[in-house]
């Protein structure tokens, strides 16, 4: 008994004595949701059960900015490099989900299909600034 005392003794004083660390200091970190999206406002494509079309059809935006995709149980996201002749997506966007992706640079040009029904949308990152 009086050994559990002092040992919780122990590790109540060796806990509170301690600064908190952070995990990241930097000052551009940002915390992200359990979809990879910030907590501020990102750019968006979705598509609804009901929906014959992506929202937007094209989305354009600039470097360093995160993008929020939402599938839904009828529709997926396929992505291919705009032009290219690959005949398999690069990357895949599951139905029912969303997720966030970070786009660091550009230029780059994506066509987003939906392997079910056909829509197709255009993701269009701009090229940098002078």
């Amino acid at each position: 008994m009086k050994l559990a005392l002092a040992l919780a003794f122990v590790i109540a004083a060796c806990g509170s004595s301690q600064p908190v660390a952070s995990i990241d200091a930097s000052p551009d970190a940002v915390e992200l949701d359990q979809n990879g999206c910030p907590p501020y406002p990102v750019e968006m494509l979705s598509i609804a059960d009901g929906d014959t079309a992506y929202t937007p059809k094209l989305l354009q935006f600039g470097q360093r900015t995160y993008v929020r995709f939402t599938t839904s149980s009828m529709h997926d996201m396929n992505f291919y490099i705009m032009g290219g002749q690959e005949q398999q997506p690069f990357m895949t966007i599951g139905f029912s989900t969303t997720r966030c992706i970070y786009y660091p640079q550009g230029p780059a040009f994506y066509d987003v299909k939906c392997s079910v029904h056909g829509e197709v949308a255009t993701v269009r990152v701009a090229n940098p600034g002078p």
